[in-house]
Order: structure tokens, then sequence, then C-alpha cells
């Protein structure tokens, strides 16, 4: 990795993509159809900001197609090349004929080069607009959407254990002693770090999301699986740690609350499928080496866990959509 892809906190080396698909929540169909309803025009470009591997890209492209629409031009950009080798890789013209595909390397703050101003169908953030600097960002996409084009956001972050609060807790412990490790890596710029500013975000799933009133109509926000509380996993904690995120949520918008959302819940987990999955949340030293394994943290789920056998997992998700004036 370069030193420029240092900047920004999240990289999957191409080869690990199949890997992270596999042990996270796969986008479910139905997001996509009620995207593609809330959608109004045609859907000729699609682009997918902070796209990694493509996952969300090409979730969409599926669903588009088996309703009947072509999409003729995808637009994906992210800054980190390993992350963008890995969606050449995927998306080729046999796999989606039809689809002329351009990749950027580079920060979704900053407008993908050569397009025109106002002109994309459909912009796209999945799993990415936590690590941005979300003003700019959204500026950015307003910017590029053509007037009455779509942008879409889902975010699912930290994973908690449906039905049992003292496994619950135990998993919560080890989550911060994951971050206590990302703390030592960030040194000494830890509040101001993308890390940071990701977890602080994350604290409050989408709603820090700004929709401002004269770049932005019909917004429709939608959370779901989250705590009896109503806090996202590790809420509390963050905002002691990093700090508290403002609410962006503006009088007027629609705000669906889902109480359980069965595409984001798996049954019956076990603690090797949650090793896995804690691989991919950025395939970190301290857990390719097995090192949070040791923790007293993590021998402390695995106990609580044994007594008890599997668990249910499930993550909270959120999603947002805004329409461009």
């Amino acid at each position: 990795m370069g030193s420029a892809d240092e900047t920004f906190a999240f990289s999957v080396k191409t080869d690990s993509w199949d890997h992270y698909a596999k042990y996270r929540p796969s986008y479910p169909e139905s997001m996509w159809l009620a995207w593609l309803d809330y959608h109004q025009g045609p859907l000729e470009t699609i682009m997918d900001v902070g796209t990694g591997g493509g996952v969300g890209a090409a979730g969409l492209l599926a669903v588009a197609r088996a309703r009947g629409k072509q999409v003729k031009r995808v637009y994906l950009s992210d800054p980190n090349d390993d992350n963008l080798s890995a969606a050449k890789k995927n998306f080729t013209a046999e796999r989606f004929p039809g689809v002329e595909f351009l990749f950027h390397r580079g920060p979704a703050e900053e407008l993908f080069p050569d397009i025109p101003l106002h002109s994309v169908d459909m912009l796209i953030s999945c799993a990415s607009i936590h690590w941005m600097d979300v003003e700019t960002a959204m500026d950015t996409f307003a910017d590029t959407l053509r007037p009455g084009g779509t942008f879409g956001a889902v975010v699912y972050p930290q994973p908690t254990v449906k039905g049992d609060d003292q496994v619950a807790e135990a998993l919560g412990a080890v989550f911060e002693q994951r971050r206590r490790f990302q703390d030592k890596s960030d040194a000494a710029n830890v509040m101001e770090s993308i890390r940071a500013r990701a977890y602080r975000n994350l604290s409050i799933g989408l709603d820090y999301v700004p929709f401002r009133s004269d770049r932005w109509t019909f917004v429709h926000r939608r959370t779901a699986n989250l705590p009896k509380d109503g806090k996202w996993p590790l809420r509390d904690s963050t905002w002691s740690h990093y700090g508290e995120p403002k609410s962006a949520v503006a009088e007027g918008e629609d705000y669906e609350k889902v109480e359980e959302d069965e595409n984001y819940i798996r049954k019956g987990y076990t603690v090797d499928q949650l090793k896995e999955f804690f691989q991919t949340l950025g395939y970190e030293p301290f857990v390719m080496d097995g090192m949070l394994w040791e923790t007293e943290a993590f021998r402390q789920f695995e106990a609580t866990v044994k007594s008890k056998g599997s668990f249910d997992l499930v993550w909270p998700v959120a999603t947002a959509l805004g329409r461009a004036k």
C-alpha cells in the first residue's frame, strides 16, 4: 500500500474481498427494490462512492436488471488501490454485458473526473459514508446528481446479540478491546483520526448525514434492529471516548423505524463465525495474528457463549435516501 493510502482507514487486500462478502451480511434484494421504487426518472448512470470491492454496485445492478432496467454506465470510486483492483476484477463485460465501467482512485469528497455536473441518475454509498467528511461529500453528491436523481446510503455498524443481555454485554466488551488496539495504531492523533470520526458517526446510524433543504428533497430515513433502549451499540462509550456527533435529522423528513429486519440477523451463530466476521472489519493485524482472541475480554465472551451454545447475532442497520433538487 502506498503512502497515500495510509490516509484512509479502511482497506481490504484485493484477494480478501471474497472472504469479506462471505462473512458480512449481504445487502438484501428488498433494500434495492425499495430504492428503485423511490427513484424517479431514467436509470442509465450509477455512481458508487467508497465502492470497496463493488459489493453495493453489483447488488443494485443485479436487481435493476431483473426489473428490466438497463444501466449503461457505472462510475466506481475509492481512495484505495487494493479496493479498486478488486472492483475492476469483479466488473467485466462478460458478467455485465452492455454496461460500461469507469474507475477513479480518490476520495468521495472530490468530483469524479470528466463527468458533467448534474448528470448521474443514482449515487450510492454502501458502508462507507461514515469515513467521509460528510458535509463536503453531500455537496459533491448534489453537484453530481441530475435534478431528481437519487442518493442512497446504508450502514450496519457493530452487531450485538439478540435476546441475551449477558452475551451482548460480553460481545460489547470485545468491541471495546478492539477499539483500544485501534487507538494504539492511531497514536497521538486518536481524537482527530478518520477512525474516530467514523466511530462518532456510526454511533447514531445515519442521522449525522445532512440533507440541506436547498439541495435535497423527499428525504427518507430508516433504522432497524436497534436495541430496546433505542441506542446504537457502543453509543455511550463512543460518546465518552470520541465525543458526540451532531444529528442532522430535520423537520419534515420521513423517518421509518423498524423493530426487526431479518435480513440482518444470523441465528445459531458460532464463535468461529464471529472470528471470521471480525477479520472483515479491516483485516487488522491484532485480529489476523490472533492477539484479540488472547485478551481477557474475548476469553470472557467465549466462556459465556460456551455455557449457552450458539447465539443470534443482529446488526442494527440504517438507510437514508434523498432526491437532488
